[in-house]
Protein backbone atom coordinates (compact mmCIF):
# COMPACT_ATOMS: atom_id res chain seq x y z
CA UNK A 1 0.00 0.00 0.00
CA UNK A 2 1.14 3.24 -1.19
CA UNK A 3 1.17 5.38 2.57
CA UNK A 4 2.81 8.57 0.98
CA UNK A 5 -0.26 8.99 -1.14
CA UNK A 6 -2.19 8.36 1.69
CA UNK A 7 -0.44 11.05 3.94
CA UNK A 8 -0.48 13.30 0.85
CA UNK A 9 -4.25 12.72 0.39
CA UNK A 10 -5.02 13.40 4.74
CA UNK A 11 -2.77 16.90 4.09
CA UNK A 12 -5.45 18.06 1.47
CA UNK A 13 -8.35 17.04 3.53
CA UNK A 14 -6.86 19.06 6.61
CA UNK A 15 -6.30 22.27 4.22
CA UNK A 16 -9.50 21.56 2.96
CA UNK A 17 -11.31 21.37 6.25
CA UNK A 18 -9.28 24.36 7.44
CA UNK A 19 -9.68 26.37 4.88
CA UNK A 20 -13.54 25.90 5.21
CA UNK A 21 -13.24 26.72 9.00
CA UNK A 22 -11.31 29.93 8.42
CA UNK A 23 -14.37 31.23 5.83
CA UNK A 24 -16.80 30.26 8.55
CA UNK A 25 -14.89 32.13 11.28
CA UNK A 26 -15.09 35.11 8.00
CA UNK A 27 -18.86 34.92 7.83
CA UNK A 28 -19.45 34.78 11.46
CA UNK A 29 -17.70 38.12 11.78
CA UNK A 30 -19.29 39.59 9.34
CA UNK A 31 -22.75 38.46 10.77
CA UNK A 32 -21.59 39.87 14.28
CA UNK A 33 -19.94 43.20 12.72
CA UNK A 34 -23.59 43.58 10.84
CA UNK A 35 -25.90 43.14 14.01
CA UNK A 36 -22.94 45.67 16.01
CA UNK A 37 -23.56 48.23 13.45
CA UNK A 38 -27.91 47.62 13.38
CA UNK A 39 -27.78 48.02 17.37
CA UNK A 40 -25.08 51.11 17.64
CA UNK A 41 -27.92 52.41 14.98
CA UNK A 42 -30.82 51.49 17.36
CA UNK A 43 -29.53 52.96 20.35
CA UNK A 44 -28.15 55.98 18.22
CA UNK A 45 -32.15 56.53 17.04
CA UNK A 46 -33.21 55.84 20.95
CA UNK A 47 -30.96 58.63 22.14
CA UNK A 48 -31.73 61.07 19.27
CA UNK A 49 -35.69 60.22 19.88
CA UNK A 50 -34.67 60.90 23.88
CA UNK A 51 -33.17 64.62 23.24
CA UNK A 52 -36.41 64.76 20.72
CA UNK A 53 -38.74 64.63 23.11
CA UNK A 54 -36.60 66.86 25.79
CA UNK A 55 -36.53 69.66 23.51
CA UNK A 56 -40.40 69.34 22.68
CA UNK A 57 -40.64 69.50 26.70
CA UNK A 58 -38.73 72.62 26.91
CA UNK A 59 -39.92 74.10 24.30
CA UNK A 60 -43.63 73.68 25.77
CA UNK A 61 -42.70 75.01 28.91
CA UNK A 62 -41.19 77.92 27.47
CA UNK A 63 -43.97 78.90 25.45
CA UNK A 64 -46.33 79.13 28.09
CA UNK A 65 -44.06 81.13 30.22
CA UNK A 66 -43.95 83.15 27.17
CA UNK A 67 -47.39 83.90 27.25
CA UNK A 68 -48.47 83.58 30.61
CA UNK A 69 -47.88 86.11 33.64
CA UNK A 70 -44.72 84.49 35.54
CA UNK A 71 -45.43 86.61 38.20
CA UNK A 72 -49.55 86.12 38.80
CA UNK A 73 -48.19 82.06 38.72
CA UNK A 74 -45.60 82.83 41.49
CA UNK A 75 -47.76 84.29 43.60
CA UNK A 76 -50.40 81.31 43.45
CA UNK A 77 -47.50 78.47 43.48
CA UNK A 78 -47.66 77.76 40.01
CA UNK A 79 -44.09 78.49 39.48
CA UNK A 80 -41.75 75.67 40.56
CA UNK A 81 -38.55 76.36 40.10
CA UNK A 82 -37.33 72.77 38.61
CA UNK A 83 -39.96 72.45 36.15
CA UNK A 84 -37.58 73.53 33.29
CA UNK A 85 -34.86 71.11 34.35
CA UNK A 86 -34.13 67.53 33.12
CA UNK A 87 -35.80 64.70 35.28
CA UNK A 88 -32.40 62.63 34.59
CA UNK A 89 -29.55 64.64 33.58
CA UNK A 90 -26.90 62.16 34.40
CA UNK A 91 -28.83 60.07 31.75
CA UNK A 92 -29.29 62.61 29.41
CA UNK A 93 -26.31 63.73 29.36
CA UNK A 94 -25.07 59.98 28.24
CA UNK A 95 -27.60 60.13 25.29
CA UNK A 96 -26.03 63.70 24.11
CA UNK A 97 -22.68 62.44 24.24
CA UNK A 98 -23.85 59.14 22.09
CA UNK A 99 -24.82 62.07 19.29
CA UNK A 100 -21.57 63.23 19.24
CA UNK A 101 -19.18 66.07 20.76
CA UNK A 102 -20.94 69.48 19.08
CA UNK A 103 -24.51 67.50 20.07
CA UNK A 104 -23.50 67.16 23.57
CA UNK A 105 -21.48 70.64 23.92
CA UNK A 106 -24.88 72.02 22.60
CA UNK A 107 -26.96 69.95 24.75
CA UNK A 108 -24.40 70.33 27.98
CA UNK A 109 -24.91 74.28 27.44
CA UNK A 110 -28.91 74.26 27.42
CA UNK A 111 -28.95 71.98 30.50
CA UNK A 112 -26.60 74.66 32.00
CA UNK A 113 -28.97 77.24 30.81
CA UNK A 114 -31.73 75.06 32.46
CA UNK A 115 -29.86 75.80 35.72
CA UNK A 116 -29.84 79.37 35.36
CA UNK A 117 -33.53 79.28 34.37
CA UNK A 118 -34.20 77.53 37.94
CA UNK A 119 -32.09 80.08 39.54
CA UNK A 120 -33.62 83.08 38.32
CA UNK A 121 -37.04 81.37 38.85
CA UNK A 122 -36.56 80.83 42.76
CA UNK A 123 -35.39 84.58 42.83
CA UNK A 124 -38.38 86.14 41.42
CA UNK A 125 -40.41 83.66 44.04
CA UNK A 126 -38.48 85.26 46.50
CA UNK A 127 -39.09 88.71 45.23
CA UNK A 128 -42.80 88.08 45.42
CA UNK A 129 -42.67 86.28 49.10
CA UNK A 130 -41.24 89.64 50.37
CA UNK A 131 -44.26 92.16 48.11
CA UNK A 132 -44.01 95.43 50.08
CA UNK A 133 -47.28 95.61 48.69
CA UNK A 134 -48.95 93.10 50.66
CA UNK A 135 -46.81 93.90 53.91
CA UNK A 136 -48.95 96.03 56.31
CA UNK A 137 -47.49 99.86 57.51
CA UNK A 138 -48.53 103.04 56.26
CA UNK A 139 -48.81 104.56 52.40
CA UNK A 140 -45.66 106.79 52.94
CA UNK A 141 -42.97 107.35 50.42
CA UNK A 142 -40.33 104.75 51.62
CA UNK A 143 -43.15 102.18 51.21
CA UNK A 144 -43.95 103.20 47.52
CA UNK A 145 -40.48 103.64 46.75
CA UNK A 146 -40.19 99.92 47.67
CA UNK A 147 -43.40 99.01 45.71
CA UNK A 148 -41.65 100.72 42.57
CA UNK A 149 -38.69 98.66 43.05
CA UNK A 150 -40.09 95.18 44.03
CA UNK A 151 -42.03 95.97 40.28
CA UNK A 152 -38.66 96.84 38.50
CA UNK A 153 -37.39 93.78 39.91
CA UNK A 154 -40.04 91.10 39.40
CA UNK A 155 -40.54 92.29 35.59
CA UNK A 156 -36.78 92.17 35.15
CA UNK A 157 -36.97 88.62 36.70
CA UNK A 158 -39.87 87.59 34.23
CA UNK A 159 -38.07 88.52 31.07
CA UNK A 160 -35.10 86.88 31.94
CA UNK A 161 -36.78 83.78 32.78
CA UNK A 162 -38.55 83.94 29.03
CA UNK A 163 -35.31 84.68 27.66
CA UNK A 164 -33.20 82.04 29.20
CA UNK A 165 -35.88 79.04 28.30
CA UNK A 166 -36.30 79.79 25.01
CA UNK A 167 -32.83 80.26 24.83
CA UNK A 168 -32.41 76.44 26.33
CA UNK A 169 -35.08 74.94 24.35
CA UNK A 170 -33.35 76.51 21.07
CA UNK A 171 -29.85 75.21 22.44
CA UNK A 172 -31.40 71.44 22.94
CA UNK A 173 -32.51 72.19 19.00
CA UNK A 174 -28.81 73.13 17.94
CA UNK A 175 -28.09 69.75 19.53
CA UNK A 176 -30.83 67.96 17.43
CA UNK A 177 -29.16 69.76 14.77
CA UNK A 178 -25.46 68.54 15.36
CA UNK A 179 -26.41 65.00 15.10
CA UNK A 180 -25.15 62.78 12.38
CA UNK A 181 -27.10 63.75 9.04
CA UNK A 182 -29.12 60.61 8.64
CA UNK A 183 -30.69 60.95 12.19
CA UNK A 184 -31.92 64.20 11.13
CA UNK A 185 -35.35 62.84 8.95
CA UNK A 186 -38.56 64.36 9.46
CA UNK A 187 -41.23 61.85 11.45
CA UNK A 188 -44.19 61.25 9.74
CA UNK A 189 -47.20 62.62 11.39
CA UNK A 190 -50.29 60.42 11.79
CA UNK A 191 -53.11 62.79 13.14
CA UNK A 192 -56.46 61.15 11.67
CA UNK A 193 -58.64 60.48 14.78
CA UNK A 194 -56.41 62.18 17.19
CA UNK A 195 -58.37 64.99 19.58
CA UNK A 196 -56.13 66.67 21.53
CA UNK A 197 -55.74 70.22 20.89
CA UNK A 198 -52.26 69.85 20.41
CA UNK A 199 -53.13 67.79 17.42
CA UNK A 200 -55.98 69.68 15.70
CA UNK A 201 -53.77 72.45 16.30
CA UNK A 202 -51.05 70.50 14.03
CA UNK A 203 -53.89 69.52 10.97
CA UNK A 204 -54.58 73.03 10.87
CA UNK A 205 -50.77 74.01 10.96
CA UNK A 206 -50.83 71.16 7.49
CA UNK A 207 -53.77 71.90 5.73
CA UNK A 208 -52.75 75.94 5.99
CA UNK A 209 -48.75 74.76 4.49
CA UNK A 210 -50.55 72.45 2.46
CA UNK A 211 -52.54 75.65 0.92
CA UNK A 212 -49.76 77.98 0.58
CA UNK A 213 -48.12 75.24 -1.39
CA UNK A 214 -45.02 74.80 1.11
CA UNK A 215 -46.23 71.80 2.81
CA UNK A 216 -45.21 72.05 6.82
CA UNK A 217 -42.15 73.20 8.18
CA UNK A 218 -39.57 70.62 9.12
CA UNK A 219 -39.12 70.06 12.92
CA UNK A 220 -36.67 68.01 14.62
Amino acid sequence: MDFSFLGHFLRLCLEVVGGLGTAAVAVFAWQAYRLSVRQDRKELESAYGAVWVEYWRVVTIADRWAREDLIVLAKEGFLRPAQILPSDPTHLAVLLGRLGRQAARFGGTAMASAEDVEDHVQLLLRFVADDPAAAAGPEDERRRAAISLYEVNTRKEQETIRHLAQETASLFEDALKSAPDWLQHEPELRLEGLESQFAQTLRRELAQGSARGNGPAAQH
